[in-house]
């Protein structure tokens, strides 16, 4: 990811952490040696992810040597990108082979090696000695390296330095992806585009992965989509992406441009499954931050411990034709685990009897969250009839935490929905608590935890979402430059000139004559019908070039929109 992406990443990712650790980030440095003493944490940290990839100013770590490479490939004097690369085939250490023309000019440690640095020596190692300028500067390039193992041209080992940038053939070697994905959210403050939001709070923690667990695992991700010059693991679209030597096959549509490259409609929808992912890897990434230094943090925040005991279980109506019987019972408050209580109770209508020892207790963020008591209940006496016929109902009690307070209150609740019906009496009491740990606060939110992340293997892509491309607007339509001083397509003026060349060499395949009519023409004939406006005016390359015919979507336009 280039810039600005890597800002929106780490500033959405910090939006979907408990309320607590936001405001946290929200506050500023708090240090007699601050820098900036109104500077916020967050501040550093988004300043540390994009200058992550600076080439004008140095970081932290040493620059890598860049060996064989020429460094006037780049445009500043430090180059910390030749180690943003890890290809999880590979050992830990071992990141980028720069080669060209087959030739390796340099071999360089990978981004998880860099990260690991980053973390032992100067986020941890800063924070724990009250330095938490450097170290939250630090924890954004520690981010930064993250979005990259999100990054198919990252995990695949395919350089995109730039190549040539300042000749006609302008950033040659660049990553389309990340182009395209830089060009839709190019300002700072721009939000990340709706499509490629988290419309849902889960983000991926799981307790016993360690640092490298979140690179590798986003990492195997990334690994299934094609890069420019690299395949994916992954079958079929949205991973995989026919060259256009493939796709020009009977006029199917265009998924990789003249130079291999991907096409924006491809890169839209891998941003469409990446960009989400990880923005929940580094919202997980965080919590983990948080987890490590949880002993030196000193907040304070206003949480409720909630605790519910059983007392009481009493059967009002038992419909099973076998009478009495084993009765079983199940309670939770969830998040926490369930709980099978009896299994040998003999009991029928108008029994009842006390329980004792099942007990929960969790912590509640505010009185306003939802909390529910939950319970089922059947009578298993026989195995002549199954547990639906059996059914002695269900409870969902929504607890009203307004009406509590630390003085136990003891109320009845009663189940409905079931051939039988029962009732549970309960203690329920709740009281504050202003100093909580770290882990209290994760209490509540583990609920909108990943802990497995093989449900982000699979694809949000939809083909109705993508409308074929025959000719894709800011790579491969025709912006032709108008003759003789007339004017031109506007776009023609924002392309980059790889892209103009791109363009040039797609035209000299479209205008090559086939049954004495170009390619360019049997297209726009099928889109818009033979003799139409549009296929006249691109019968050949003299009447083409007098204006803009920008092909997308299944219609056509010369300049005025016409």
């Amino acid at each position: 990811m280039r810039g600005n992406m890597h800002r929106e990443i780490v500033r959405a990712a910090v939006g979907m952490l408990p309320d607590k650790l936001q405001e946290f980030l929200n506050s500023p440095v708090e240090s007699p040696t601050a820098w900036h003493p109104n500077k916020l944490l967050l501040e550093y940290v988004l300043e540390g992810a994009v200058s992550e990839d600076s080439e004008t100013s140095a970081g932290p770590l040493p620059d890598p040597d860049p060996q064989n490479v020429p460094t006037w490939f780049f445009e500043g004097d430090h180059w910390p990108h030749l180690e943003h690369f890890w290809n999880t085939d590979l050992d830990e250490h071992s990141g980028l082979d720069f080669q060209v023309a087959g030739v390796t000019l340099g071999s360089f440690r990978s981004l998880l090696d860099r990260a690991c640095d980053y973390w032992g020596m100067h986020v941890l190692d800063n924070y724990q000695n009250g330095r938490f300028e450097q170290a939250m500067d630090s924890l954004g390039r520690v981010l930064h390296l993250l979005v990259d193992a999100g990054t198919p041209a990252h995990v695949h080992g395919d350089p995109h330095v730039g190549l040539l940038k300042d000749t006609f053939v302008g950033g040659y070697d660049d990553d389309d992806y990340e182009t395209y994905t830089f060009d839709r959210v190019p300002e700072v403050g721009d939000p990340l585009p709706y499509e490629w939001a988290c419309h849902d709070t889960a983000v991926v923690y799981n307790p016993v992965w360690d640092f490298k667990t979140f690179f590798y695992e986003l990492a195997e991700i990334s690994r299934l989509y094609d890069s420019d010059d690299c395949d994916g693991l992954g079958e079929g679209q949205p991973y995989h992406w026919d060259h256009c030597w493939e796709s020009l096959e009977g006029l199917l549509s265009i998924t990789r441009d003249i130079t291999g490259d991907l096409t924006d409609s491809a890169c839209e929808a891998i941003a469409r499954d990446l960009v989400p992912t990880t923005v929940r890897f580094v919202a997980g990434m965080l919590i983990y931050f948080f987890k490590t230094i949880e002993q030196y943090l000193h907040f304070e925040v206003q949480l409720y411990g909630l605790e519910v005991s059983v007392l009481g279980f009493h059967v009002y109506d038992d419909t099973d034709p076998m009478g009495s019987g084993e009765i079983f019972l199940t309670v939770q408050l969830p998040p926490l685990q369930a709980v099978q209580v009896g299994g040998e109770w003999d009991l029928a209508s108008g029994g009842s009897t006390g329980i004792s020892g099942v007990n929960f207790s969790r912590s509640v963020a505010s009185l306003d969250e939802p909390v529910a008591f939950v319970a089922h209940a059947y009578d298993d006496d026989s195995n002549w009839f199954s547990d639906s016929s059996e059914s002695l109902g269900d409870i969902v009690y929504q607890i009203d935490l307004r009406s509590l307070g630390a003085d136990p209150v003891v109320i009845r609740v009663d189940s409905g929905g079931g051939s039988g019906r029962f009732g549970l009496d309960l203690q329920i009491k709740l009281w504050p608590s202003s100093v909580p740990s770290f882990s209290s606060i994760m209490s509540y939110f583990r609920a909108n935890l990943l802990t497995d992340t093989v449900v982000l293997k699979k694809t949000r892509y939809s083909m109705a979402d993508f409308p074929p491309l025959l000719v894709n607007i800011d790579t491969l339509a025709l912006h032709g430059l108008a003759e003789g001083g007339r004017r031109h397509c506007r776009k023609w003026e924002n392309l980059a000139a790889e892209k103009k060349l791109e363009i040039h060499m797609f035209e000299s395949e479209l205008f090559k004559l086939r049954a004495g009519r170009t390619q360019l023409e049997e297209i726009v004939e099928k889109l818009r019908g033979v003799g139409s406006k549009q296929a006249r005016s691109v019968a050949d390359e003299r009447a083409f070039k007098g204006h803009c015919s920008c092909l997308r979507v299944g219609w056509a336009t010369d300049i005025d929109g016409r």
